[in-house]
């Protein structure tokens, strides 16, 4: 996490989440926690809310605008993790219950819905993070 003295990360990552459906971030959550076992929870937690945001904005048109917000205020708050696409096997390989799967992804009202994602989303997602 980056040196922040008035914890003020851990008040955005708050504030993001009390936003968000409970357990918003899984699948990816969980399979990144299994394959970057050292890594901060939060650091996780975040990467793991991007790449979920992502998808609620390509599959369930959440607005581009609150994408960028969300993001922008936890990139700058969280360092990345070290993705790239030598990971995405095992971050795919590590999604409990395998691929196809069901998730929660927010829509343009910022309801929540029940999606089925497939390994192409979780890929896609994981470049999203990594390329931006």
């Amino acid at each position: 996490m980056k040196e922040n003295p008035d914890k003020q990360s851990q008040f955005v990552l708050k504030k993001i989440e009390e936003e968000l459906p409970d357990n918003f971030g899984e699948p990816l959550y969980g399979a990144l926690c299994k394959t970057f076992t050292s890594a901060d929870k939060e650091q996780i937690k975040v990467v793991a809310i991007i790449g979920m945001l992502y998808l609620s904005h390509r599959l369930a048109k959440f607005p581009q605008t609150k994408l960028r917000t969300f993001c922008c205020n936890l990139r700058e708050e969280y360092d990345p993790l070290p993705l790239d696409c030598r990971h995405y096997d095992d971050i795919c390989d590590a999604i409990a219950g395998g691929l196809p799967t069901q998730t929660t992804l927010i829509d343009e009202v910022l309801s929540a819905q029940n999606i089925i994602i497939g390994k192409e989303h979780i890929l896609e997602a994981l470049d999203f993070i990594s390329n931006s």
